[in-house]
């Protein structure tokens, strides 16, 4: 049986390796590495365990269904320009790995459809109100962005352990016709849900923009202000925090938004309840005091609660056997799977077991 290349690009890329890192670890050509990941050829069964024991994937992965490898201009990356050829590869890597487990969660379970509206063009102030409006959010805090997003179709993953310097991304999948949001787990609570927002702010706005483009940096300023009134909408803000707000005063009322105590005074200097004055000299003290490495309050990181759902219910199907399922049916190892799916915080993976067949009518409930 002859190797599939596209799987070997993308255990190659998860690890942050080049063509010709690989090879030198392997002790072949980089040629060879060239033909295998093209199908120009495949490797001998020597070569292949070499393979499969430096990029850390069991041999039979290699032999599974062709991966699509996303091209990443389609992605939208903050700080594109600074990413690093091995971030972007990694970034890439995830992206192809989570849309297979998508797609087999699509077989697999009865999950919420795609209702994202289209606002490109609107002010993103203005495209946050909107979209609160169409999902009936009125003018208070989101308890759950993440959970809120994949209420409406989103899927959202983590990015890979071997990446923890590269930022929340996300992209449109023409072939599933769904957005896709991966976040990296290195950072707060408060932070992640602030990515997340911005994500959001890029499926409403940009869709359709090339995002690698000249006007990146307007693009990321767009998502940012979005992500900014979407978690603390104008009117709800307003009315909840005093003019002159001080900078103990907002340790609190932070905590109502579950927001960083720098995203609060940035807010509330935007709505126009801090002067400029106001607004520098309580950041001048976030630096000083060490509050934006120590988020005071801090929140608890929101996650997927599709990906729990998802390995509760793989778990229970396999009569508390095994949750290998995912890893069966995709060919992706669990522990790469789970490394997408935030590390299934609270749910036990035991060893062993075998898969079940796929019934595509398993209910997951959002909340």
């Amino acid at each position: 049986m002859a190797m599939t290349g596209s799987r070997l690009t993308i255990a190659r890329k998860l690890r942050g390796m080049t063509k010709k890192k690989l090879a030198e670890e392997v002790s072949i050509s980089p040629r060879a590495i060239t033909d295998f990941e093209s199908g120009g050829s495949s490797p001998s069964p020597m070569t292949l365990q070499k393979l499969a024991r430096v990029l850390n994937f069991p041999e039979s992965f290699f032999f599974g269904d062709e991966l699509e490898v996303p091209s990443c201009e389609g992605i939208a990356f903050r700080a594109r320009s600074k990413m690093t050829r091995g971030q972007r590869d990694v970034a890439e890597a995830s992206v192809a790995l989570g849309m297979t487990i998508s797609k087999w969660m699509d077989k697999t379970f009865c999950l919420p459809e795609v209702d994202i509206p289209d606002l490109a063009g609107l002010d993103p102030e203005l495209a946050s109100d909107v979209l609160r409006r169409e999902w009936r959010l009125g003018e208070g805090p989101i308890a759950d962005v993440v959970a809120l997003m994949e209420s409406h179709g989103v899927r959202v993953f983590s990015v890979t352990e071997t990446s923890d310097e590269i930022d929340a991304f996300s992209l449109w999948d023409g072939e599933q016709v769904r957005p896709f949001v991966f976040l990296t787990t290195a950072k707060s609570g408060e932070r992640r849900r602030m990515d997340a927002a911005h994500e959001l702010g890029h499926l409403v706005l940009h869709r359709k923009e090339e995002i690698g483009g000249k006007g990146s940096r307007e693009i990321e300023r767009q998502a940012n202000c979005f992500a900014s009134a979407f978690l603390m909408p104008r009117r709800g803000f307003v009315s909840s925090t005093p003019r002159g707000v001080t900078l103990k005063q907002a340790v609190h009322l932070k905590q109502k938004w579950k927001v960083s105590l720098a995203a609060f005074v940035y807010r509330a200097h935007e709505v126009g309840l801090l002067t400029d004055w106001q607004y520098h000299n309580q950041f001048r003290q976030i630096g000083s005091l060490g509050l934006r490495k120590k988020e005071p309050y801090g929140i608890e990181s929101e996650v997927s609660q599709i990906d729990r759902q998802v390995l509760e219910l793989s778990k229970k199907s396999n009569n508390n056997e095994s949750i290998s399922e995912i890893s069966s049916e995709t060919g992706i190892p669990m522990p790469v799977a789970l490394s997408l799916m935030f590390g299934a915080p609270g749910v036990v993976v035991p060893g062993g077991g075998t898969s079940v067949n796929n019934s595509g009518d398993r209910n997951l409930t959002m909340v």
